[in-house]
């Protein structure tokens, strides 16, 4: 599984293969007015093969958009507070694995 933070340097052109949804937009004007060494990691590259993803968790930074370039995704939503949806499924703070 790859989790790539920096992927937009070493593989720009990924940027021109993409749009971000409008109600995004500013976030992104905002990054790119902070100096590289100042700016938080904001996108991530993520690759894994058929069957692969992270355990239920909350995202780290809040709120986010993800794009899916080839297959799908499924998603769970809760609402705030509640247990995960499946009793082997663990809750991370933390960055998926």
């Amino acid at each position: 599984y790859l989790f790539d933070a920096t992927f937009e340097m070493g593989c720009p052109e990924l940027l021109d293969k993409y749009s971000e949804p409008p109600q995004f937009s500013g976030v992104d004007v905002f990054f790119r007015s902070m100096a590289p060494e100042d700016r938080p990691d904001h996108r991530w590259l993520l690759l894994g093969p058929a069957g692969s993803g992270s355990a239920f968790h909350v995202d780290p930074i809040g709120s986010a958009w993800n794009g899916v370039m080839h297959g799908m995704k499924r998603w769970v939503v809760t609402a705030p507070g509640l247990n995960p949806p499946h009793p082997e499924a663990k809750t991370s703070r933390s960055q998926p694995t």
